[in-house]
């Protein structure tokens, strides 16, 4: 994939990160996921330096702006099994300390995701709350979409929970088809209460 291929008049597609760029990529990483992730992190500041420090370069997908080179937004990937934030029990212990590891691991566990063979998972799409509507997402995703071909995979996976309805229509728009639905049932007011949602959905698009 050409790093400096455009998506669209106002939006660059690249892969990897710049070092400057870090604390604006772990920034929106926090911004979409702190409810989520701080279920397990609670703590603000520990958020994002155990969110910043494991991010792999090599597996997150930028939207700049054409001219101001700004951060727009991200879609991390998981390669070679390894997510784009590959949040490890020595990162967590070291932030964290060893008891509030331990309570972290035991409540982001059950958020991990996995894909078959020849399958690109999508781990994490962010979009800037200022440039929504720009076409940023579309553009991440078709980059994705273009990554998972050179790669000679056979589709795209992702996952989106039940309170993002506008990512679920980007995504059903974009040609992904619910493959999976999880989390509801009687537990589903207590997944809530400390996930910030209970229901999600996995959803799929071939690349062939």
């Amino acid at each position: 994939m050409d790093s400096g291929a455009t998506a669209s008049p106002a939006v660059r597609i690249g892969r990897g990160i710049a070092p400057h760029e870090r604390e604006a990529v772990s920034a929106l990483y926090v911004q979409a996921f702190s409810r989520k992730l701080g279920a397990g992190i609670p703590d603000a500041a520990a958020l994002r330096a155990v969110v910043a420090d494991p991010l792999r370069s090599g597996s997150v997908l930028v939207a700049r702006d054409a001219d101001s080179r700004a951060v727009l937004g991200i879609c991390g990937v998981v390669l070679d099994g390894r997510p784009a934030v590959d949040v490890t029990w020595a990162g967590l212990r070291e932030h964290l300390g060893i008891r509030r590891s331990l309570r972290a691991l035991l409540l982001l566990a059950p958020l991990v995701r996995s894909a078959p063979p020849r399958v690109l998972l999508l781990d994490g799409l962010v979009v800037d709350r200022a440039v929504r509507g720009r076409g940023v997402g579309t553009a991440l995703l078709d980059a994705a979409l273009e990554l998972a071909r050179e790669q000679s995979q056979d589709a795209v996976r992702l996952s989106v929970v039940d309170t993002n309805p506008l990512a679920a229509r980007l995504y059903v728009r974009r040609g992904f088809q619910v493959v999976e639905e999880g989390g509801r049932g009687p537990l589903a007011p207590i997944v809530r209460g400390i996930y910030g949602f209970s229901g999600y959905r996995v959803l799929e698009r071939s690349v062939r």
